[in-house]
């Protein structure tokens, strides 16, 4: 058969201004085990041996560790005769940063205007799992491809995703538990966690006779009264391993297999932090958070081309 007996594909359309949108809190964030079978015994067992075995598993889980975050996906202008009250056949693709992994297209079979007008209960989801490869903070650009009921494709860059450093940020309670082990009689409290953790940095810390080590200490200080000290505590509540009136200590994971410890000690008019990691480089993304609350303006990120 000669190739003009057939019909010529149909160019897909460009639309300049999109009408959906990506919305956050559509449901907790979850992440994948990154401990995985620690190998230790209840015999007089040493808890930094333990813990050496547990910082072995979490190196060694390191490619497998992902956060999936849940989206509205959810219009944002009304329906009218340029923008279809329902679309079909949505591939949502995402330009993924080089300190993460690529993120396969997701596919929605329809969205509706009437399901999805809002951001609330009903509404489209769509779940984005992010496999850091750095644990740092990063900005997705984000398009769809769709088509509508004529069968005519349209592509359409949406408004970027904004993962913030506190986004990736993962209970060391969470790690406390891997450690656990109940059928040989063995259980680490967050504390001890806490305490074999920064014992664990303070003797691999980065200097220039062990460029090996990758740990580091540091020190915060935040000129701010004590209530606004308290909202940087309030974010960080489900990380907090204990407080008081003056002090309280902040144990966090980061995927995908490193970890930061805070101890702030509490003032009226200000706060000092105690910073301990196992991962020097996120000192500066972790100092812009203590004090600002972020680490990125989505304003300054670059659209993607479509």
């Amino acid at each position: 058969l000669a190739t003009s007996s057939f019909p010529l594909a149909m160019p897909i359309k460009t639309i300049n201004e999109p009408f959906l949108t990506l919305t956050s809190g559509a449901g907790p964030t979850r992440w994948s085990d990154g401990c995985g079978e620690i190998v230790g015994s209840s015999d007089d067992y040493n808890i930094q041996e333990y813990f050496s075995s547990y910082l072995k598993q979490v190196d060694k889980r390191a490619e497998h560790m992902s956060i999936t975050i849940p989206f509205y996906l959810h219009y944002v202008v009304e329906p009218n005769e340029e923008i279809p009250d329902m679309i079909f056949a949505v591939v949502i693709q995402m330009q993924t940063t080089s300190k993460y992994k690529i993120i396969p297209d997701i596919h929605v079979p329809y969205l509706s205007h009437k399901k999805s007008c809002e951001p609330a209960d009903g509404c489209q989801i769509v779940e984005v799992k992010f496999s850091p490869i750095e644990p740092v903070p990063a900005t997705f650009n984000i398009r769809i491809i769709y088509s509508n009921a004529a069968s005519s494709s349209y592509i359409m860059a949406l408004k970027p995703i904004v993962i913030e450093f506190h986004d990736i940020f993962i209970p060391l309670k969470h790690s406390a538990q891997c450690l656990s082990k109940p059928e040989l009689d063995v259980a680490f409290s967050p504390e001890q966690m806490f305490d074999a953790l920064w014992q664990y940095i303070e003797e691999h810390q980065y200097s220039r006779k062990n460029q090996s080590f990758s740990g580091a200490k540091s020190i915060v200080y935040l000129d701010l009264e004590k209530e606004k000290v308290e909202t940087i505590l309030e974010k960080l509540d489900n990380h907090i391993i204990k407080r008081n009136d003056t002090e309280a200590s902040v144990g966090v994971f980061l995927p995908p297999k490193h970890h930061f410890l805070l101890r702030f000690v509490l003032h009226p008019a200000h706060a000092v932090v105690h910073v301990a990691t196992d991962r020097w480089q996120i000192l500066a993304s972790l100092a812009t958070f203590l004090k600002y609350g972020r680490t990125i303006n989505v304003e300054n990120s670059s659209s993607m081309v479509v």
